[in-house]
């Protein structure tokens, strides 16, 4: 491993563990899966930018990691490899350049399809509310037998969501 492949992993390494994000945290173990020991570099000035990611500076240098809107926010040009469209993305970014893309894919927990089929057979109503892109949410949403969803929300989009809902009469459930 070169010096700068080393260096851009540490940043890496040390920005996604800054984040309890799923994705994040997804990120932190695929790089921890070589069993490379992986040191967290020092940070400074971290800021999470809500629903898109996380800035910070290390050793002089701006790291960016997040999704698709915050790279383009900060003027990165985005792209997704072939097979990526499905997948849940994480980019980052050292100085203004991309480094590297991550498609990560969730896994459905246990007894999710059931739990939802046991919910629509007591005449509930299920509406999945996703922060996730469109492609990503249907694929969970078919996957499980849910037929309406809304994708790419920001959490007050979610909340705002479910305020209308109520003021209809109807409940919720927060959760995934």
């Amino acid at each position: 491993m070169s010096m700068r492949t080393r260096l851009i992993d540490l940043c890496l390494y040390a920005l996604v563990n800054s984040s309890n994000h799923p994705i994040s945290q997804g990120v932190a173990r695929f790089l921890n899966e070589d069993e490379t020991t992986l040191h967290v570099k020092s940070l400074e000035q971290i800021k999470t930018v809500e629903a898109k990611g996380v800035r910070a500076v290390a050793e002089g240098h701006e790291l960016l990691g997040g999704n698709a809107k915050m790279m383009e926010e900060a003027g990165i040009e985005v792209f997704l490899p072939h097979g990526f469209e499905s997948l849940s993305h994480y980019f980052f970014a050292i100085d203004g350049k991309l480094m590297a893309i991550f498609g990560l894919k969730d896994a459905l927990k246990e007894g999710a399809k059931e739990s939802i089929g046991a919910l629509k057979s007591l005449g509930l109503e299920i509406v999945m509310l996703s922060g996730d892109h469109a492609k990503v949410t249907q694929e969970i949403a078919e996957e499980v037998g849910i037929e309406t969803y809304k994708a790419g929300l920001f959490p007050h989009e979610k909340a705002a969501y479910i305020e209308v809902l109520r003021q209809k009469g109807q409940k919720s459930s927060d959760g995934r």
